[in-house]
């Protein structure tokens, strides 16, 4: 995750808000460090000027953002990554490929950039959810999908009821961008992801995938916010404080 001094003074600590720590690489709460001291130990901040040259690897995570400069933040897999990609002194420019199931590029000089979204929802106009495949380690099945014997141990992200956003595109190439209102019994409770593909289905996607959940669901169109964000159960009409958003603008 990249913060640039349009984000604020300082990147954030990377500890939940209750106060408990895991390694969001491996799934939420799936794997859990002894303590915060060791969490903590795997995150990092690489420090770099405007021109992407490292000048700090910063370790907790959380600290200044450098005027005119940026901070890459990883936890877990990504703060290992980002170590062994970082040098001080020279600029940051790892490459990568992104492959389809058939192994082969789906990149092109056409293609700008590649966003992901987690889990998939809709394939071929028909539900299809993936959660395990996309590194929800503990929603690795749907309950009604259950073969004989099997268990499961799907996380709260999955099977409980929060605000969605959810991404898709139908048969004609049309973009969907959904939100779905949530931890507001008046008004609306939310959606599993299993609602959430059904959603999706039935507003014509051909392929669908989730993006952001609870306090991240914010639609706002033409400096006008247009649903009604909450960050916790019961608590007040705000907007998340995230890093990065979907922006449609007007082709010039």
């Amino acid at each position: 995750m990249v913060f640039r001094p349009e984000w604020g003074a300082t990147t954030p600590t990377p500890v939940r808000r209750d106060d408990s720590w895991t390694d969001p690489a491996t799934g939420w709460q799936a794997q859990w460090y002894a303590d915060r001291a060791e969490f903590l130990a795997h995150t990092v901040d690489v420090v770099m000027d405007g021109n992407w040259v490292v000048k700090q690897l910063r370790t907790p995570a959380g600290g200044p953002i450098p005027p005119g400069g940026r901070v890459l933040q990883g936890i877990g897999e990504g703060a290992a990554w980002l170590r062994a990609h970082s040098e001080i002194g020279k600029a940051f420019k790892p490459g990568s490929t992104v492959r389809g199931r058939d192994g082969r590029s789906v990149t092109t000089p056409a293609l700008s950039a590649v966003a992901g979204g987690t889990p998939a929802l809709v394939r071929g106009g028909e539900v299809w959810l993936n959660p395990a495949a996309n590194g929800m380690a503990q929603a690795s099945c749907v309950p009604a999908d259950l073969a004989p014997g099997q268990k499961c141990r799907a996380n709260n992200t999955l099977l409980q009821r929060h605000a969605r956003t959810l991404a898709g595109v139908t048969a004609a190439g049309e973009l969907l961008l959904v939100t779905i209102d949530g931890r507001d019994p008046a008004l609306s409770v939310g959606a599993t992801l299993p609602e959430a593909a059904a959603v999706m289905k039935w507003l014509g996607a051909r392929d669908a995938v989730g993006l952001g959940s609870g306090g991240d669901t914010t639609l706002i169109a033409g400096n006008t916010l247009y649903n009604r964000p909450v960050d916790d159960w019961g608590g007040p009409l705000r907007e998340r404080r995230v890093s990065n958003a979907v922006v449609v603008v007007e082709k010039p």
